[in-house]
């Protein structure tokens, strides 16, 4: 990947600078996406995007096509976003970078689109140079002959020229990278001329193109009408000639579609792998979730569940063989269990992970529970070989050093239905004379309690947790919020990822302390800089994320991104 990002510097800067001043240019004007009443996928001139792309395409993705509801809800989410007064307004952002060519935004681009836009990104390996991948960037114009002035001044600026392409006209810029061309009421830009000839050729010739695709066909008319954003992933396609497979070469085909909502984003999702590497999990998968009642909703930042631990850590993989060896190895030798036999017989249910902020403490409570009822005894025995371990340590800490055993404790308490063990390390009673060697320390840390509780509660559930508080007032499974999100989701409920950014901010003012006391306060910058974060996280209600087997290799998801507008 590094050779990738190296070798394709300067057409990774100039396609993200090309995409974002089309983007965020077309989201000032608040009617991003163009529609077209005779087509739902055709411009107004008959062009298509996907004709245009090759049929090995990687990575396809369109802006366009959003009603108007799309674009009304997509203009309330801007709204509610705060503004960055200090980077100056949007226009002066743009006009900035355009200035550079003699152009300005509102007089020279803002009307090649008029009232809506539509905006394409597709990426392929270029099969000569396979260390190199060919980059498309396309936007619909209302008037090409707009666009055909803007190439007229464009031509005339230091550095860039104008040259005949077939029947085309091209406008270039080779120090720069850029080449532009015009195919209907389309502008197409890349960091190649080969590209554009090749585009213009595969689209007059009706070669073979990414919509000849099965796969992509089905997806792009299943979900793209319905949503103000489309994004097709093939890494199976040209593997070795293509370093963005290299992400996940698993996978056969992904998409992911956005819908602008009233109360925020959804987005749906579809991934196709090999069917020999999911088969194996369809039927775990199907378990569902339920250990959200043994989680408190106060101060969550983050939960996660998925209905089979041995398949989420993909224990049964063959290449996962030689570390489960390893770890075999260090379970019996530590614990006297066999790993297969005493622990992963109860390890093929639920599996859940929680993160939140506690209090006035720095150390975030984290949660991983376990559902055993497949082995309890299974889980018991472990807990008491972990136990009677510790027990062995604390025991050899308190004789090593007697003046400081209270540092150090344990006790057991009831807690659900169960007995849960807590190791405890109290920092408030480590001497001074000790904290002295370490004269940066906050005296806020000096005062903190850090707590390893590990245990089974409500009869079946392995808990092992960092909390100080136990107890369980508001469990997240009766929250209203994350119970209407569930509904925003309903039927993709065999895995969940529910996070509240919100509560980021606490457990982010209690390192800002902490960083303060040991580094001095923020600069002006970094207040504003941190101003504007806790802005932007607290107008996230919440996120969530869900997914079902539809077949033995494929896997639909879904998700919706809260906003309080």
């Amino acid at each position: 990947m590094k050779s990738f990002f190296k070798a394709n510097k300067k057409n990774i800067f100039l396609t993200a600078a090309i995409v974002l001043v089309i983007i965020i240019g077309a989201v000032a004007s608040y009617s991003v996406f163009y529609h077209s009443d005779l087509s739902r996928f055709y411009t107004k001139d008959g062009a298509f995007e996907a004709n245009l792309s090759p049929d090995n395409t990687v990575l396809f993705a369109q802006f366009s096509n959003a009603g108007t509801s799309q674009r009304t809800n997509l203009q309330k989410i801007w709204e509610a976003f705060p503004k960055n007064q200090e980077a100056g307004n949007l226009d002066t952002f743009l006009n900035d970078n355009l200035s550079t060519y003699g152009l300005n935004y509102k007089q020279d681009i803002q009307p090649l689109w008029g009232e809506s836009s539509r905006v394409s990104l597709s990426v392929a390996p270029d099969m000569n140079t396979p260390e190199n991948n060919d980059v498309l960037v396309t936007f619909a114009v209302n008037d090409p002959a707009k666009a055909m002035n803007l190439f007229d001044r464009l031509s005339s600026q230091t550095g860039f020229f104008k040259e005949n392409l077939d029947d085309a006209v091209l406008v270039g810029n080779s120090e720069a990278n850029l080449y532009l061309t015009i195919y209907k009421d389309l502008v197409l830009a890349s960091s190649s001329r080969d590209v554009l000839r090749n585009t213009l050729d595969r689209a007059n010739k009706h070669s073979l193109s990414l919509v000849d695709s099965d796969g992509f066909k089905q997806q792009f008319i299943n979900k793209y009408p319905d949503n103000f954003m489309f994004v097709y992933l093939n890494p199976g396609q040209s593997q070795k000639a293509s370093s963005i497979a290299q992400l996940n070469d698993l996978k056969l085909s992904e998409f992911f579609a956005l819908s602008a909502e009233k109360e925020g984003i959804l987005i749906s999702a579809y991934m196709k792998a090999d069917g020999k590497t999911t088969a194996s999990d369809t039927k775990s998968y199907k378990n569902g979730i339920g250990l959200m009642k043994n989680v408190s909703v106060d101060g969550l930042i983050a939960y996660f569940e998925t209905p089979n631990f041995i398949k989420f850590l993909h224990l049964e993989d063959a290449q996962a063989m030689p570390s489960i060896d390893q770890l075999s190895s260090a379970v019996q030798g530590y614990l006297g269990l066999d790993l297969k036999k005493d622990i992963l017989t109860w390890m093929d249910k639920g599996l859940a992970i929680s993160l939140s902020s506690q209090d006035d403490s720095i150390i975030p409570g984290v949660n991983l529970l376990v559902d055993a009822s497949s082995n309890v005894d299974g889980a018991k025995n472990l807990v008491a070989r972990v136990d009677g371990q510790l027990d062995g340590v604390l025991t050899l800490v308190k004789t090593q050093f007697a003046g400081y055993g209270d540092i150090v404790s344990k006790q057991t308490e009831e807690v659900k239905d169960g007995l849960v063990h807590r190791l405890k390390l109290d920092l408030s009673k480590v001497p001074d004379e000790v904290f002295q060697a370490f004269s940066q320390l906050p005296d806020s840390l000096k005062k903190e309690s850090v707590n390893l509780n590990y245990g089974l509660i409500a009869k079946n559930i392995l808990l092992i947790s960092t909390f100080n508080n136990l107890e369980i007032q508001d469990p997240l499974s009766d929250d209203v919020n994350f119970k209407l999100l569930l509904d925003k989701i309903d039927g993709y409920e065999n895995g969940v990822l529910y996070v509240i950014p919100a509560n980021v901010a606490p457990l982010a003012d209690q390192l800002i302390a902490l960083n303060s006391q040991m580094s001095g306060p923020l600069t002006e910058e970094e207040q504003l800089g941190y101003g504007y974060f806790k802005q932007y996280v607290t107008l996230f209600k919440g996120v969530i994320f869900g997914n079902k087997m539809i077949s033995d290799n494929e896997i639909e998801a879904k998700g919706f991104v809260e906003i309080g507008l």
